[in-house]
């Protein structure tokens, strides 16, 4: 079996050992029912979309989510402790991918001018995911998501059926069941399918026991929590916000095959300490790893032409660097060798990464802007904007921003402490990386990854 004809398989690969995970849910087109019950995952455009909650300037005062677990222990293969756990790192890891995307916008704004100037009044960016997780009891009136794990009540049941939604086709699924349109915030449920019974998902290739397996159920609720947020579907095969991508994370054969690979992906517990660092990688480019090893076939993924171009610009030789790695940060690209993928890693060299534009001559980042992934349709009865809605804001037109995808491009140096070459760097939202340097005084891609356009 060739690389290129395991390609999408592998995009799952890469997105687990990246840091963020397997699995995202198969969700509902966004039919709504007067501002009530949507199901999210749908790209209407109107508020069906809208994040259930957000931060802009002091709004709100109560910054807090409040939630409760409602578990079958008798179906679902998973326990309350464990759930909770996953529920705060899969929701900690959107907080740190829009921390960093926070960070990244603002980086030349004073704190107390951010809501100030005529530029970011007019376009105003709200923040998202800055909430602390509050548990509460299910029964309480001020609750704002129930996780329900092999749970639907019998009138919730009816209420997807008169949206047309059967949940036997879901691995996951998130309701929004209220929509105060005076405070722009919303109240739901996301539905897990359970391991066993009447309700469990359809489909005999899939596993058997899904939620027993904990990175598993932590790509779901990522997914789930994502579209919580205001995030619709991406069209990425390797976004953990893609559609397609339940289907092949809990398909039999997509399992097998990782357990053989890279078992470490989905067998085993979740690493609190790790996941409570990871980021997403959605809005700015991933922290991840690229690997490339002597090809095992004359895929052109992964050919020796290209082997032998990227070892000539970094002045290796076969031997001295069977497998080379590049370890992306948010700083600099480590680039490092090894005999095997899982062999001890030497390094090699680094790519500075510039944090921010510079004149004349210096390293220059240009962040392409390329779509706003999170927008709040404003409603007429809101009460949360009113002072700023002037015919020169963009509220103007009932439109609101959240964060957006990007991609960084910018000239910087390859250094291994002896040589310094200059290159030039594309990155994009996700896992796409390529570099650019000059060999025989011709510019030539000196690696490009697989999922730059994916």
């Amino acid at each position: 079996m060739s690389y290129a004809s395991i390609l999408p398989l592998l995009l799952l690969f890469f997105t687990l050992i990246s840091g963020s995970s397997l699995l995202a849910s198969n969700d509902a087109s966004g039919s709504s029912d007067g501002g009530g019950w949507v199901g999210a995952g749908g790209d209407t455009y109107t508020n069906s979309n809208n994040p259930w909650f957000f931060k802009f300037g002091n709004y709100p005062e109560d910054n807090t989510i409040k939630y409760c677990i409602k578990m079958d222990r008798q179906t679902f293969s998973s326990d309350p402790a464990t759930a909770e756990l996953l529920i705060k790192l899969s929701f900690q890891a959107w907080k740190n991918e829009f921390a960093a995307h926070h960070a990244f916008f603002w980086r030349d704004i004073d704190p107390s001018e951010r809501y100030k100037s005529d530029e970011h009044t007019n376009f105003p960016l709200i923040e998202i995911a800055t909430e602390e997780l509050v548990r509460r009891d299910c029964a309480d009136p001020e609750l704002d998501i129930a996780f329900q794990f092999g749970v639907l009540e019998t009138y919730q049941q009816r209420k997807l059926q008169e949206m047309e939604i059967n949940p036997r086709d879901k691995v996951a699924l998130a309701v929004r069941t209220q929509y105060d349109e005076k405070k722009l915030r919303a109240k739901g449920f996301i539905y897990f399918s359970p391991d066993s019974g009447k309700m469990r998902v359809k489909g005999d290739e899939k596993i058997e026991i899904i939620w027993k397996y904990q990175k598993i159920f932590l790509g779901i609720l990522k997914h789930e929590w994502g579209h919580v947020l205001g995030v619709t579907h991406d069209v990425k095969p390797s976004s953990i916000m893609n559609a397609n991508m339940p289907n092949n994370g809990v398909s039999r054969a997509v399992f097998e095959m990782m357990q053989t690979i890279y078992p470490d992906a989905v067998m085993g517990e979740v690493n609190a300490e790790e996941a409570n660092k990871a980021k997403i990688g959605i809005f700015l480019p991933h922290d991840f790893q690229w690997m490339t090893c002597s090809p095992i076939d004359n895929s052109d993924l992964f050919s020796e032409k290209k082997m032998k171009t990227l070892r000539t610009f970094l002045q290796v030789s076969a031997q001295e660097a069977k497998c080379i790695f590049f370890d992306i940060k948010m700083d600099r690209i480590n680039i490092e060798t090894a005999d095997t993928f899982y062999g001890p890693k030497k390094q090699l060299g680094v790519i500075e990464i510039p944090q921010r534009n510079e004149d004349d001559d210096g390293p220059i980042t240009r962040p392409t802007f390329l779509s706003f992934s999170i927008k709040v349709v404003v409603t007429n009865e809101q009460e949360v904007f009113s002072t700023l809605a002037t015919e020169d804001s963009v509220l103007y037109n009932k439109l609101l921003y959240g964060p957006f995808a990007l991609s960084l491009n910018y000239h910087s140096f390859y250094d291994n402490g002896v040589v310094r070459k200059k290159i030039i760097v594309n990155q994009t939202s996700g896992f796409g990386l390529e570099i650019i340097g000059a060999l025989d005084n011709a510019p030539e891609i000196i690696f490009r990854s697989p999922l730059m356009d994916m």
